[in-house]
């Protein structure tokens, strides 16, 4: 009763097919979300660090890399899974000023700047395995070509405030768990800059 077929269309067995595999696809679905549901409940952080961020201090063409990155790598060392958010603390200074500011860097095609959304306090959510590597590329000392922030190269002349807030997991910790959790992150805080996702 659920197959209705057009003028041409014949009842084949692919079509039947399809139709059987669209019909049973709600209870598939709903099973899965279960089976997530459990993931994410039982994947809780095993540490929980935060780190004010100057950007005045950003050179990017200084000789040796911010004393954060090794701050970092001390309380996170090893292979790890973070979660992470970069938030905005100076109130004065305008989020739609920082986009256009960000908007003048991505346009140097020297480097490959996250992609920009709309105004919000928090600059970006990501994930990853090497906190320290990760954040080091945020703040503009990691490859040209890795998609971040590169804040060094746009975010001194703001003289932005930033916090840096991260959550550790287990490194065995379900790769869909994390993924599901930085998505929920990323629905609440609705970051300026970055993308949703796996990427």
């Amino acid at each position: 009763t659920f197959l209705r077929r057009g003028a041409a269309t014949l009842a084949t067995p692919n079509l039947i097919r399809w139709a059987l595999m669209f019909k049973n696809l709600h209870d598939q679905t709903h099973q899965s979300i279960q089976s997530l549901a459990g993931l994410v409940s039982s994947t809780q952080p095993t540490d929980i660090h935060q780190w004010d961020i100057d950007t005045r201090q950003l050179d990017p063409f200084m000789n040796q890399i911010p004393p954060l990155i090794g701050q970092i790598s001390q309380l996170c060392p090893g292979e790890h899974l973070a979660l992470y958010c970069f938030e905005i603390i100076c109130p004065e200074v305008n989020s739609e000023e920082i986009l256009d500011v960000y908007a003048q860097a991505k346009a140097d095609k020297g480097r490959s700047f996250a992609r920009m959304n709309n105004a919000a306090q928090t600059l970006y959510v990501g994930s990853s395995r090497s906190l320290s590597r990760r954040i080091r590329e945020h703040l503009g000392f990691g490859f040209t070509r890795t998609y971040s922030m590169h804040l060094a190269y746009w975010a001194p002349k703001l003289e932005l405030q930033l916090r840096l807030h991260a959550a550790l997991y287990p490194v065995d910790s379900s790769p869909k768990a994390i993924q599901a959790l930085e998505d929920c992150l990323w629905d609440s805080l609705k970051p300026m800059l970055g993308r949703q996702g796996q990427r």
